[in-house]
């Protein structure tokens, strides 16, 4: 089960990343802070943290 909850997260992250750099590509620099907050939250999930509370970090991190 533990697994299956880190593949969605990893499945998530790689979608929203790889959506933001379009969107930065595409002229929306807003994106750039959100690629950057998407890009440690991957990083910090590669590091064996819990993937709850990297979903959880990066939802506080994107809504403030």
């Amino acid at each position: 089960w533990k697994k299956d909850g880190r593949k969605n997260v990893e499945k998530t992250l790689a979608y929203l990343i790889e959506r933001s750099r379009r969107k930065l590509e595409g002229g929306d620099f807003a994106e750039e802070t959100k690629l950057e907050k998407y890009l440690k939250a991957h990083k910090q999930l590669q590091h064996n943290v819990s993937p709850r509370l990297v979903l959880e970090n990066l939802y506080m991190t994107i809504s403030s």
